[in-house]
């Protein structure tokens, strides 16, 4: 869910929210679909669609800007004057769910924490994940004021590791190179790789990693590894 509507201001998570709602609604029909957390006492059926979380999502590779990517995560439940249609309803929003390529399901159970805080016994509920990506716009090139020059210049392989405190790699962090529009993510152990890369002048990248963006400059001598320490500051 999330994208870009052309002319129009970007979506926001009221937006995937809505298209979550709007699509319970299409598997329940006859349900009322609130944005909220757990009814109490029924006097209908009704569902309950809850944001209890906002995860980071990697962004993509490519050549292109990724996109700012979150996961929802949003506590599902139904409420109802019958049990028996609190059950059906969950059961039909999760099997629903589970068809659907853009939605992820969690079925680890809640845990006694979220009910207490909701105010609410445990019920039959689960977790769904829901994708939301913003796009962000591509820098513009300068205009060209005079006569282009041309110059080859042989490029080479950059590649390094992202590390935090304790040397810890950093896993899915984002690298970018934005003088190149070039962009990448960090694999499980924190390493990343640009094919091509010119020498000179000695490349910027700017690193994206727990909430932190922060610059670096490639000064080592052609070929040789970057160790990138990334600072987190603790909360």
């Amino acid at each position: 869910m999330g994208g870009v509507r052309e002319g129009m201001a970007p979506p926001g998570l009221d937006d995937a929210a809505a298209q979550l709602q709007s699509w319970a609604g299409t598997v329940l029909p006859g349900a009322r679909v609130v944005l909220g957390p757990p009814a109490g006492a029924a006097t209908e059926d009704q569902v309950s669609l809850h944001l209890v979380q906002i995860e980071g999502r990697p962004p993509p590779r490519g050549p292109r800007r990724p996109p700012l990517q979150v996961d929802l995560h949003f506590l599902v439940t139904a409420a109802s004057p019958r049990p028996e249609a609190e059950l059906h309803m969950v059961g039909e929003l999760l099997f629903a769910a589970l068809a659907r390529d853009d939605l992820e399901v969690e079925l680890h159970p809640v845990t006694p924490g979220v009910w207490r805080s909701l105010g609410t016994g445990p019920r039959a509920a689960f977790i769904l994940r829901v994708p939301f990506q913003r796009a962000l716009p591509e820098p513009r090139a300068p205009r060209v004021r005079g006569p282009l020059v041309t110059r080859t210049v042989p490029g080479r392989p950059l590649h390094g590791q992202v590390l935090g405190p304790g040397n810890v790699p950093i896993a899915g962090a984002a690298v970018e190179l934005p003088a190149l529009q070039l962009f990448t993510s960090a694999d499980a152990g924190g390493n990343f790789s640009f094919a091509n890369v010119p020498p000179e002048p000695p490349p910027r990248l700017v690193v994206r990693a727990k909430g932190s963006v922060q610059t670096f400059v490639a000064s080592e001598a052609p070929g040789t590894p970057l160790t990138i320490h990334f600072q987190i500051e603790e909360g």
